[in-house]
């Protein structure tokens, strides 16, 4: 659904020469557009960046590194949490959702990053958490990147252990031409850090 609202926003708005953007998930979702809207990409994308993401669920076989292994939870997890509300996990300000929020970010994140992205998560619904948790379980693309045909870039922190270098490296690889940039002491919330 999302990778359709991506074609959707590009056709209403008309927009030519995009360049267009996605972090962690969003990356997830980029890469979803370029495979199923391929015809919208070649026509109004001149470039898209990979952010922090992935081509495949955390869990790829033979990928070490990461939290990679903790795939297969998110989405028991996550369905689970769509099954029975109660379960999902609330993003209360605890220690608890600071610790997990923390494991985000590479060793010089401020504690006000932290509380920023822990609030953001507060803040979604949690059914829309838990889809989002079974939706990256679940994602590859890895088959269908490799027809691509626009300038694209890989950005990840070498510290990311949600989405570590290994997984970034890969996606440059699937994709003829990719730059691929690792940044030194950044994690997974590149933008802030």
């Amino acid at each position: 659904a999302m990778a359709r609202d991506v074609a959707t926003v590009l056709e209403e708005l008309d927009l030519r020469d995009a360049i267009v953007v996605g972090h962690s998930l969003g990356g997830m979702v980029l890469g979803r557009f370029a495979v199923q809207h391929h015809d919208v990409l070649r026509e109004r994308v001149t470039g898209v960046l990979f952010l922090a993401t992935s081509a495949a669920s955390l869990s790829i076989k033979g990928l070490a590194g990461g939290l990679a292994t903790l795939s297969a939870v998110m989405a028991r997890a996550g369905r689970a949490a769509l099954r029975r509300p109660q379960l999902a996990y609330p993003w209360k300000d605890t220690d608890a959702s600071a610790a997990l929020v923390r494991v985000a970010f590479g060793r010089r994140a401020t504690a006000r990053m932290v509380d920023d992205v822990r609030q953001m998560l507060a803040a979604c619904p949690s059914q829309t958490v838990a889809e989002a948790g079974v939706a990256i379980a679940e994602h590859d693309v890895r088959d269908a990147l490799g027809t691509m045909e626009v300038a694209t870039t890989v950005v990840v922190g070498d510290e990311d252990r949600l989405t570590p270098p290994g997984h970034a490296r890969l996606l440059a690889e699937l994709v003829p031409g990719t730059e691929l940039v690792e940044l030194a002491g950044v994690g997974h919330q590149v933008m802030q850090e």
